[in-house]
């Protein structure tokens, strides 16, 4: 008797989105997988005493939209509230040599281009898509967090606000 191989079913794409619950689960791994490697090197610098700089470039319409304005507020009050000493700047070259950057960006800015060029798997570009990322960019190290559109970035920096929330310091 020879058995049939039952293949898993696919499911239809969202609606809205056009997005396979199988592409959405694939994206959310990389994006979770990815911040838990970028995590790292960001809960040291929370827990150092060197300073965070967040570059938000003023020509990026993604990042200085009212959604984003209002996501960075909440990341900077988030690092804050652990006794990190935060500032912004609008280059990256106005970043102390021994501050971490956050590089808030959206994902069709060069800048972000650039870091996104680096990932071994490529960015989500469908609506409301997120990336947290360590990456280098001007040959330092920056932590990219970046959207595909206004919503993207803001849940990219409440992510990482809630992060910051959520660790525990020796502070």
């Amino acid at each position: 008797m020879t058995r049939k191989s039952n293949p898993l079913p696919e499911f239809p794409a969202n609606p809205l989105t056009g997005t396979s619950r199988r592409t959405f689960l694939k994206t959310a791994a990389c994006v979770t997988l990815g911040s838990l490697v970028s995590q790292q090197g960001f809960s040291a610098a929370i827990e150092s005493n060197d300073g965070i700089v967040l570059v938000v470039a003023p020509d990026d319409e993604i990042a200085i939209s009212p959604p984003a304005v209002w996501a960075i507020a909440e990341l900077k009050t988030a690092l804050e509230a652990k006794g990190s000493s935060v500032r912004t700047a609008a280059r990256l070259s106005e970043a102390g040599a021994d501050e971490f950057i956050v590089l808030i960006a959206g994902m069709g800015s060069p800048v972000a281009r650039e870091i996104l060029a680096q990932a071994t798997d490529p960015a989500p570009r469908e609506p409301e898509s997120l990336c947290i990322m360590l990456g280098k960019a001007d040959g330092r190290p920056v932590l990219l967090a970046a959207g595909t559109d206004a919503t993207g970035l803001m849940y990219a920096l409440t992510e990482l606000a809630d992060r910051v929330s959520c660790l525990a310091t020796s502070r």
